[in-house]
C-alpha cells in the first residue's frame, strides 16, 4: 500500500483499509510493527506528564494509550481524537472509561483548555505538504495546551534507508523548525527507537 502522496482524506481511507485487514487488537492497524515499540514511545512521550493533567491524545487510534497510562497507574483525565470514524469506535469499544471523539484538529477547543497533547506515530507517512501539515498541527497543540505536548518523529540521522513514503528529519533541521515557530523545547534522539521525542514546555 502507498501512503506518499495522500491527502489527510484520503490517509482515513487507507486507515480504514488497514484496520480491516489486520483487525482492532492489532498494531499493524495503525502501522505499528509490535506492541512493545508502541509502548517504548507511550512511556517517552508522557514521561512529562503528571498525575491530573488534561491530556489530549491526538490520533489515539484504537486507544492504546488511554490503556498504557492506566496499566501505569498515571491518573490523568484523558480525550483520544482521531479522524479515522471506524478507530474511535473501535477504541470506545476496548476502553469503557475512556473518552474518544472524532477529530481532525485542535481548531476550536479554547486557549489553553488543557494540560498536555501527545501525538503519538501522527507524522510518519508523507502527506502532501506534509511539512506545512506538521507545522499547522504544532501550532494548534500550542494554542490549546497549557503546560506542553510531546510528539514523536522519524530521526533521518538513525536510518541507512527510507522509504520515500515516510517523512523523517534530522535534529538541525527539526531544531530550526522548532525554534521559528518560538517554542522553547527539548529533544531526545533514540537510535534504538530511531526516533525524535520532542518535548515542547510552557509552564
Amino acid at each position: 500500500m502507498r501512503f506518499l502522496g495522500s491527502t489527510p482524506k484520503e490517509m482515513i481511507g487507507i486507515y480504514q483499509h488497514l484496520l480491516k485487514v489486520h483487525g482492532t487488537d492489532s498494531p499493524r492497524a495503525l502501522g505499528w510493527g509490535s506492541p512493545l515499540m508502541h509502548n517504548a514511545h507511550h512511556h517517552a512521550l508522557t514521561n512529562r506528564i503528571k498525575p491530573g493533567y488534561s491530556v489530549i491524545d491526538f490520533g489515539c487510534g484504537l486507544g492504546d494509550l488511554h490503556r498504557y497510562l492506566q496499566k501505569t497507574g498515571l491518573a490523568v483525565h484523558y480525550e483520544g481524537f482521531d479522524q479515522v470514524p471506524e478507530l474511535v469506535t473501535a477504541a470506545s469499544k476496548k476502553n469503557p472509561g475512556g473518552h474518544f471523539s472524532v477529530r481532525n484538529s485542535l481548531e476550536g477547543l479554547g486557549a489553553h483548555s488543557r494540560d498536555y497533547v501527545v501525538a503519538c506515530g501522527v507524522f510518519t507517512y508523507r502527506l502532501v505538504g506534509h511539512e506545512i501539515f506538521l507545522k499547522k498541527n504544532l501550532a494548534d497543540f500550542a494554542l490549546v495546551a497549557k503546560r506542553g505536548f510531546a510528539l514523536d518523529l522519524l530521526a533521518l540521522e538513525t536510518r541507512s534507508q527510507l522509504a520515500e513514503d515516510y517523512y523523517a528529519i534530522d535534529r538541525d533541521n527539526l531544531e530550526q523548525m522548532l525554534k521559528s515557530l518560538g517554542f522553547k523545547f527539548e529533544i531526545t534522539t533514540s537510535s534504538l527507537l530511531k526516533h525524535h521525542f520532542v518535548y515542547v514546555k510552557f509552564a
